[in-house]
């Protein structure tokens, strides 16, 4: 149901490609400022602490998931009403190939993922690394994926995800990209960042609550009648 909600409002506010990849050229691009997505910020905070968690517990299929998960999270927290438009959307850089790995598994260096089914029916390749270090209390995350060939798309995209992050007990800072390309243009980049979060020490991930901070999020996409890109830009304070 979440999904649906946010595929239909999705629509409503930027239009839809019709199951196909928009134009190559993109003639002009508009930068949409919405108030931002509070549930959906919440849950961007939950699933980085979860993240977190997992690297710890050396699960590796969860580990991949809410990688992959928290770097499409940017159209969930601007999918919101209005409130502005203009400025310019931070530049996306050009996706870059994760690190080759021997294996896929999981140590206290973090996860690797060589030629890895996921553990679901819509299946991708994962391929890369998802590194953790804990150096005086703070964990540091840094993810380079990439998923392909997967088995439910009709256009051959390959996703990237990369990033870095700081995670404390308390607080969780640093930034996600994600970049979606085809086989003849890129395409759907978006980013989040997490700016001073704080919440209750001890609080379960799956459950906690921000009390300060924010998050920015970028989703921008193309019109696929126009080939206009328009870039959904959104930041959410807490509480």
């Amino acid at each position: 149901m979440r999904l649906t909600w946010l595929l239909v409002a999705g629509c409503m506010l930027i239009g839809c490609d019709d199951g196909h990849a928009p134009p190559t050229e993109a003639e002009t691009e508009s930068v949409i400022q919405t108030e931002g997505n509070t549930e959906e910020a919440i849950f961007a905070v939950r699933s980085v602490a979860m993240l977190a968690n997992a690297l710890r517990n050396r699960e590796v299929d969860e580990v991949q998931r809410l990688a992959f998960s928290i770097g499409r999270l940017p159209g969930d927290v601007t999918i919101a009403p209005h409130i502005g438009s203009g400025g310019s959307r931070t530049p996306f850089p050009e996706p870059m190939p994760p690190p080759q790995v021997a294996t896929t598994a999981c140590d206290d260096t973090g996860c690797t993922f060589d030629h890895y089914w996921e553990d679901s029916i819509y299946a991708c390749l994962i391929a890369g690394s998802v590194r953790t270090q804990v150096v005086a209390g703070t964990q540091s995350i840094e993810i380079a994926l990439r998923a392909s060939n997967c088995k439910s798309a009709t256009l051959d995209p390959t996703t990237y995800v990369n990033g870095a992050l700081q995670v404390t007990p308390t607080t969780v800072n640093g930034a996600i990209t994600e970049v979606t390309t085809y086989p003849d243009r890129r395409e759907a980049p978006e980013s989040i960042r997490y700016q001073a979060v704080t919440f209750d020490p001890g609080a379960d991930p799956s459950t906690l609550t921000p009390v300060s901070g924010s998050i920015s999020a970028e989703w921008t996409t193309a019109d696929y009648d126009t080939g206009v890109y328009k870039t959904l830009a959104a930041t959410v304070p807490f509480p």
